[in-house]
């Protein structure tokens, strides 16, 4: 017998044994990715971080979602002035984000889109960090233009500037579904763009003045209707003055 019969002899007696092999390591192989998958513990921090729109879009509701109630507070300071107002506003918002965060590492806006924020070894940032991150870095992201916001966009950790201040990452406990991708845009871009437009229209009528025209409308009016009368009444006595 030839050796390649041999070879030949010998390869088909293995096969049958080398399939059911692989198919043995085939199914070890996608049970212990199940397993993997089901019991890995690792930290939080490895989750997929948050890109901007996102984070933009919850914090919008959840400036819409403490509308009403920052309302009702402020009523009794109705007449303080602006500033006062402002600053109680501030502080609600605030305090709502350090105690949801120091607790639940969410608030309810980003909770919707499965946002949470986690510190650098991946667990809760507790009240110490919370306060550092919403109150002091918070105001040190709003300097020029809030250029600490936009950070997140080139950042490549998508850290703010309070992120990267008080040691802590937004991620994404889970993927978004379609509409709540839409959501998000809308969120972040449409209703900010209302909101400006809004402010500029009411810049441009305030410039404008409607009802100051119109009053200036209505004395030029009363001017030339005065001055048709007097005219009128010359006229009369010039006609009284030749019968005369």
């Amino acid at each position: 017998m030839e050796k390649s019969d041999v070879r030949q002899s010998l390869k088909e007696a293995i096969q049958p044994l080398s399939s059911v092999l692989t198919t043995e390591n085939q199914e070890v192989t996608k049970s212990s990715k199940g397993e993997l998958n089901k019991n890995t513990d690792f930290p939080e921090s490895e989750l997929p971080k948050a890109g901007f729109v996102v984070r933009w879009a919850a914090s919008v509701l959840d400036g819409l979602i403490l509308a009403i109630p920052i309302l009702i507070i402020s009523i009794p300071f109705y007449k303080s002035g602006k500033e006062v107002r402002d600053a109680i506003s501030g502080l609600i918002f605030v305090t709502y984000s350090v105690v949801a965060i120091a607790n639940y590492q969410t608030t309810i806006g980003k909770n919707f889109f499965y946002l949470k924020v986690v510190s650098k070894e991946g667990g809760n940032i507790g009240y110490a960090k919370a306060i550092i991150r919403e109150f002091f870095g918070k105001i040190i992201s709003s300097f020029v233009f809030s250029l600490g916001y936009l950070w997140v966009i080139w950042d490549r950790e998508k850290q703010a500037w309070h992120d990267k201040i008080a040691g802590t990452y937004v991620v994404q406990k889970q993927e978004m579904g379609r509409e709540k991708k839409i959501l998000a845009y809308v969120l972040a871009f449409i209703l900010p763009t209302i909101a400006i437009l809004g402010i500029l229209a009411t810049i441009i009528l305030v410039a404008i003045n409607p009802s100051r025209q119109i009053s200036k409308a209505r004395k030029q009016q009363e001017k030339i209707e005065q001055e048709q009368i007097r005219r009128k009444i010359q006229i009369q006595e010039l006609y009284d003055l030749q019968i005369n």
